[in-house]
């Protein structure tokens, strides 16, 4: 019950720092789907993937756009904890990431692109040449691969959970030790995120049969919660430290 209690606390939390900030998160939500559409494209263009070869560069050249996002995410990071620390925060602040050690921010995205990108892979293999197999063995094997990519990626993105906002409290420390630090944190707390998680479904339904638009709004809230979801997660291991 005392979990249950505390993730309501959580996202109370974040509701009440978004009021008054829902132009600046949907903008910068906006903006940054803009940026990803617009390089996804261009990596279409640039490499097409219309056999072997081209394909294979085109799954690697995903990967490393992939890892080149995480300036972005620290950038969003950043965002949020304003938001929740009630500072001052800027749709603009999503490019904080570009002048707070971004190379720290590219190795901490490493393993969230590598997860996704084992994740992806068996998929894109059996949209793009398994077509008209279904039921043969090498298309089952790529079935069972997805699925253990999914649990690795949701096993991953939960133990690094806080990554991110750690880069922002605590930059002089290495990209090993925050990636570090998150896995000692997120000890105990890893169910507590996926039922934060969870919780959101009924919204996120909604949102997904009312044209979308409200979508925006769902995500702003989210991120909020998930940043003072860190914000909860810091304050305890202070406390028990």
């Amino acid at each position: 019950m005392r979990q249950s209690t505390t993730i309501s606390m959580i996202k109370a939390t974040a509701r009440d720092r978004l009021i008054g900030r829902y132009g600046t998160t949907i903008g910068a939500a906006i903006l940054l789907l803009l940026i990803q559409v617009l390089v996804s494209d261009a990596v279409i263009i640039m490499v097409s993937p219309d056999n072997i070869i081209t394909y294979i560069v085109y799954l690697f050249t995903v990967l490393l756009v992939d890892v080149l996002f995480g300036v972005f995410y620290s950038g969003v990071a950043y965002l949020y904890m304003n938001v929740v620390y009630a500072q001052p925060a800027r749709t603009s602040d999503i490019f904080h990431g570009f002048k707070m050690h971004p190379d720290k921010a590219l190795m901490i995205q490493v393993p969230f692109a590598l997860a996704s990108f084992v994740q992806t892979v068996p998929i894109s293999i059996m949209r793009n040449f398994l077509r008209g197999q279904e039921g043969s063995s090498i298309y089952m094997a790529m079935i069972g691969l997805t699925l253990v990519g999914t649990i690795l990626s949701i096993i991953v993105k939960l133990i690094y959970a806080q990554s991110f906002y750690l880069l922002q409290d605590f930059p002089d420390k290495s990209a090993g030790e925050i990636l570090g630090i998150s896995a000692r944190i997120m000890k105990g707390n890893k169910w507590r995120l996926v039922k934060m998680y969870l919780s959101f479904i009924p919204i996120i339904i909604l949102g997904a049969l009312t044209l979308f638009l409200p979508l925006l709004w769902v995500d702003s809230y989210i991120e909020a919660s998930r940043a003072a979801f860190y914000q909860d997660c810091i304050v305890s291991a202070n406390r028990n430290s």
